[in-house]
């Protein structure tokens, strides 16, 4: 009797021992699980990467695209200033500030307009509030010699700026080289037409939205290669953070328009800690 009592137990424990084959397989279905957990989770984090860098693209061409806008319509301002001059050829103070008083319309980006006949600025609209620019010579200036020199040979626009202003503040100065025609039809330099503008202008499209305060930007010179970019406005690192660069044109010239998220590129995606728990 005892003899079969120790037999069935035997049998007993023998049949609640996995045998090698169970635990194999049990094995093989633990790794496939975390095999195609795993795969799905990286598929997720590319998806999320991928739908935060179109959304950056989205938001960053946009705002190129206000910027570029409210600056090249203030261009045309400028260009209305130099055919002032070549219609009038000479002219009074008071005819200059009548004439540029019309054109500015009220605009309160346009913080001056200015004629600097050899480079040198005597006419200033609001004179009382720029009292630090009469009498600037550009040509002599250090700091925008090579610039003007090179804007009188080329005939090309002048952008400079960002820049602190001699007036005070943050500004974006365009000048256009303007030329008098001799008797032999050479062309001769007279001076600059120049537009000064608030840039403000730029920053307030840039924090407009409550949306765009989840990105931050910089201005980049456009103009340098890759290897030798220079942030002209905004936060000094953030070419090294693998931004979105949205072209902003100019007549002769470009800016690039940097964008990254606040908090960086996403490196998992939402309830990726739940999901990891979960299948584990």
């Amino acid at each position: 009797m005892s003899d079969k009592i120790e037999h069935f137990e035997s049998l007993k424990q023998n049949d609640t021992n996995p045998g090698p084959c169970a635990m194999a397989f049990g094995l093989i279905v633990f790794l496939c699980v975390v095999f195609v957990a795993g795969f799905f989770d990286r598929q997720q984090i590319k998806m999320n990467q991928f739908s935060a860098e179109l959304h950056a693209a989205e938001i960053g061409v946009k705002l190129a695209e206000a910027i570029e806008n409210e600056i090249s319509k203030r261009l045309v301002t400028l260009q209305a200033l130099a055919a002032f001059k070549k219609i009038s050829g000479s002219f009074t103070q008071q005819e200059f500030e009548d004439f540029a008083s019309e054109i500015e319309a009220d605009d309160s980006a346009i913080i001056s307009l200015q004629f600097a006949p050899d480079g040198v600025v005597k006419y200033v609209t609001k004179p009382d509030l720029n009292p630090n620019v009469i009498g600037h010579d550009l040509l002599a200036d250090p700091e925008s010699s090579s610039a003007a020199i090179h804007s009188i040979e080329t005939e090309s626009f002048l952008i400079v700026g960002p820049t602190e202003l001699k007036q005070g503040g943050m500004g974006l100065i365009a000048r256009k080289p303007l030329y008098d025609e001799s008797r032999d039809g050479e062309q001769k330099f007279w001076g600059f037409a120049t537009i000064v503008l608030d840039f403000s202008t730029v920053t307030d499209l840039l924090s407009s939205a409550s949306y765009l305060r989840q990105y931050r930007h910089a201005l980049v010179d456009g103009q340098r290669d890759a290897s030798n970019k220079k942030v002209l406005w905004g936060t000094p690192g953030i070419i090294d953070e693998d931004p979105h660069f949205a072209t902003i044109h100019f007549v002769n010239g470009a800016w690039e328009l940097a964008t990254v998220p606040v908090l960086g590129w996403p490196e998992k995606w939402p309830y990726a800690t739940n999901f990891r728990f979960a299948s584990l």
